[in-house]
């Protein structure tokens, strides 16, 4: 975990990950008011509701990791970016 992260320190990729990690617990604490508890339901269909859209949306997927470099820091942030690119399919 050490040697990733210096890793992506040298690239100057660790503080962009770790700002997009930041900016997205705000977006999500923001966007989910206190009085609007999370259920197990709720989290249920919005996991299969991201399931759904990885299937439908597997060609823009493809098209939008096809040109990225094959390293192991990129192989490392990749669910991250996948995750947020669902979240903002999710927000529309």
């Amino acid at each position: 975990m050490e040697e990733s992260e210096v890793a992506l320190m040298e690239k100057g990729l660790a503080q962009s990950v770790l700002l997009i990690q930041s900016g997205l617990r705000t977006s999500v604490k923001e966007s989910v008011a206190p009085a609007n508890p999370v259920s197990f339901d709720k989290t249920q269909k919005i996991i299969k509701h991201q399931v759904e859209l990885v299937k439908k949306k597997t060609p823009f997927f493809k098209e939008m990791l096809k040109d990225v470099e094959r390293t192991p820091e990129n192989f490392q942030i990749m669910p991250l970016v996948i995750a947020l690119t669902l979240n903002d399919f999710i927000y529309e």
